[in-house]
């Protein structure tokens, strides 16, 4: 797998995938504390207990596992990710009420309507992309959703 196998958005996560392995290191994330903090802001401001949860660039699955921490009522968990690497170590976790699948919704936005969910949550997923890029995919997920989307940005600056 090389960066120049995937779309440019991609590019950053297989550079931190060939780097890394699949781990928390390939999510960008600056720090396991921030992601926290960032996702228990998702689960109280979002309401996203007893609903079916869509995680677009899902990465190992770290939303769900926080979910459980947290006890929140969720009824699925769906995480998505474009990265068969990604999801191979997501799946290999058996983490209670999710499933994982391999998607890219820029290439293919109608994967979000299959999966019928009420939430959709982008945690640092468009911070790779172009802004048109990013504000196509927000449009598919708000048309996804039953109910809402949650979203946020890691950084500008993802190295």
């Amino acid at each position: 797998m090389t960066s120049s196998d995937h779309p440019d958005y991609l590019a950053p996560y297989v550079e931190a995938i060939e780097a890394f392995g699949p781990g928390f290191d390939a999510t960008l994330w600056a720090s396991r504390e921030g992601q926290i903090r960032r996702f228990d802001l998702l689960i109280d401001l979002g309401d996203i207990g007893a609903h079916r949860v869509l995680d677009v660039g899902c990465g190992p699955g770290d939303l769900a596992l926080r979910m459980i921490e947290r006890q929140v009522p969720y009824r699925e968990y769906v995480g998505f990710d474009a990265l068969d690497v990604v999801i191979d170590g997501a799946r290999a976790r058996s983490i209670p009420r999710s499933r994982f699948e391999v998607a890219d919704v820029v290439a293919r936005p109608e994967s979000m309507h299959e999966v019928a969910p009420d939430i959709v949550v982008l945690s640092g997923t468009m911070n790779a992309m172009e802004e048109r890029v990013g504000r196509v995919l927000l449009e598919s997920a708000w048309d996804a959703a039953r109910v809402g989307v949650v979203f946020n940005f890691l950084s500008n600056r993802p190295h």
